[in-house]
């Protein structure tokens, strides 16, 4: 939908009020999506949410970010830094919040927090955070990435962890990150200390944690959608399944080509709709012939894009993000969480 809210006038506009406004209509837009027929819509919802993440990165030196999250878990976040930092000998983890967790999902944040805190890890919320810069970086506005990207270092640079619940991010973050910066010595050397140390969730948890069970418990069958940059990008593919077939009465079941593309891939859904259409109407077809209830994953982005379509097409199969499944009922399981 070219000529959509274009960024000159959004950039003439009245700043972060003019973001959450954007960011409201696209929750409003996005709740309509779950009951229409009109791939429209939501392309709309995308292209409004597309224009408020690249106005952000142009306003990247002055907008706050992460309003929803900071107001939904900020109170826990202060509590368990400051109640946990002292009695624990893990590492502070400070906490990188996607884009669409913040503004559309942010019960996958609180989620996310909860299992820290029955962890005992320490964790921390730098309310300072923008877009990682990933939008612009793949619609070819190299500059303005650069400048997300930048301040995106600058706040998280004497930070002990860095986790994020999204491999997409975390992928910008390592891969592209440096190569963005690889003609400036000082901060190609601080992109790669920043991606050395950048996490997707259920990665950080397994193989960084030795975290396999949370005493989570979910009576549901569940399958997974293996999403395109965690699994050929970070090479993470193991780290979800161990902690899903931990929970307690999970039956987990495997669909057919769990690693195909769902056709998101951001503006490709808005560019190219009936490609994606098509791609997302495979993978359904995979969901639905394994005889699962729940469909999970690591990325919400692609997690909202097959709900968008199992809604308009009447579909009884639920989505939830893999944290929001291991928050459930924990301590359930013998032991608690290990």
């Amino acid at each position: 939908m070219p000529g959509l809210l274009p960024e000159k006038d959004l950039i003439s506009a009245n700043g972060f009020a003019v973001y959450r406004g954007i960011c409201g209509i696209g929750r409003s837009l996005l709740r309509k999506v779950q009951s229409t027929e009109s791939v429209d819509v939501f392309l709309l919802v995308w292209n409004v949410r597309g224009y408020a993440v690249n106005f952000l990165v142009l306003l990247h030196d002055t907008t706050p970010f992460c309003p929803s999250i900071r107001d939904a878990m900020g109170t826990r976040v202060r509590f368990t830094f400051f109640t946990r930092v002292t009695m624990s000998d893990k590492p502070v983890v400070s906490l990188f919040v996607q884009c669409l967790v913040d503004s559309m999902y942010p019960d996958v944040g609180d989620a996310m927090v909860s299992i820290f805190d029955t962890l005992r890890v320490p964790v921390d919320f730098p309310e300072q955070q923008t877009c990682c810069g990933q939008p612009a970086f793949n619609a070819g506005y190299r500059k303005e990435a650069a400048a997300a990207a930048k301040r995106f270092l600058d706040i998280f640079e004497s930070a002990e962890v860095i986790v994020c619940p999204s491999g997409s991010c975390v992928h910008m973050v390592r891969h592209h990150y440096p190569e963005l910066f690889k003609n400036d010595p000082v901060l190609f050397e601080k992109a790669k200390a920043v991606a050395a140390k950048t996490f997707e969730f259920s990665q950080y948890l397994v193989d960084e944690l030795g975290v396999t069970t949370l005493g989570a418990y979910f009576p549901h069958k569940v399958t997974y959608h293996d999403s395109c940059h965690l699994t050929r990008g970070l090479r993470v593919d193991a780290p979800p399944r161990k902690l899903l077939n931990s929970v307690v009465g999970l039956e987990f079941i495997e669909m057919k080509d769990s690693d195909a593309c769902c056709g998101f891939g951001g503006t490709f859904s808005v560019n190219y709709p009936e490609i994606s259409t098509a791609m997302v109407d495979e993978k359904i077809e995979n969901i639905l012939a394994c005889g699962a209830e729940i469909v999970t994953g690591c990325d919400i982005s692609c997690l909202m894009n097959i709900q968008g379509r199992l809604s308009r097409r009447g579909e009884e199969v639920k989505v939830m993000h893999i944290a929001e499944i291991l928050a459930q009922g924990q301590g359930h399981g013998q032991g608690g969480a290990q």
